[in-house]
């Protein structure tokens, strides 16, 4: 988290960089591909053991986009 700050409050972009640049080496580091892959096991896991073929609705080839959106949009409750 301390690296996020870091990288906010960079500044200048040159600083914005070197952090972004020294962050990815820590990443590399530390087996970001191990801790994917151990992350990816444990979400394919939960999806056999609740039956979900997709994650993400849109990706279905049965999905089917709804006529009102509901996330975040509130035009709907205005009343003109």
């Amino acid at each position: 988290m301390e690296r996020y700050a870091k990288i906010i409050s960079a500044s200048s972009e040159e600083a914005y960089n070197s952090i972004i640049s020294s962050t990815l080496t820590i990443l590399k580091r530390y087996e970001t591909s191990a801790y994917l892959s151990y992350v990816n096991e444990g979400y394919q896991r939960a999806k056999q053991t609740f039956n979900i073929t997709w994650g993400w609705p849109p990706n279905d080839s049965l999905y089917v986009k709804p006529d009102i959106l509901t996330n975040g949009d509130v035009s709907y409750k205005i009343s003109k």
